[in-house]
């Protein structure tokens, strides 16, 4: 099933369902099954349609602008004004202080895939 651009299991109960969705977490998951007043142990499956269209237009509100583009936004503003930051995200260096000499290789990988984004 699909819910805000996510694919979330109908077979999971709706406060974990929710959590499926980029920028949701546990207490804004609560929030909107007690906004929508639906428990929050039903399964997806069990609710009806005017259930579930209040329940993607709570989420809708509550996550009103996309969390990963405003995440790439922000690195690609580092990397315009070329602070220190912005340098090591373009090099898919860690730019929060870690170690290099020996633990890089991850963070290496992760941000080469995060700066074929940038391009």
């Amino acid at each position: 099933m699909l819910l805000l651009g996510s694919n979330v299991s109908e077979n999971k109960a709706a406060f974990f369902a929710l959590q499926a969705i980029y920028g949701v977490g546990q207490k804004s998951a609560a929030a909107v099954c007690n906004l929508v007043g639906i428990n929050p142990q039903t399964r997806l499956r069990e609710l009806n349609s005017t259930q579930l269209e209040l329940l993607t237009k709570s989420c809708r509100r509550l996550i009103a602008s996309n969390k990963k583009r405003e995440k790439v936004e922000a690195i690609k503003s580092l990397i315009k004004i070329s602070c220190y930051r912005g340098t090591r995200h373009m090099n898919a260096l860690p730019c929060r202080g870690q170690r290099t000499r020996t633990n890089a290789y991850t963070s290496k990988n992760l941000l080469s895939k995060l700066r074929n984004q940038l391009k």
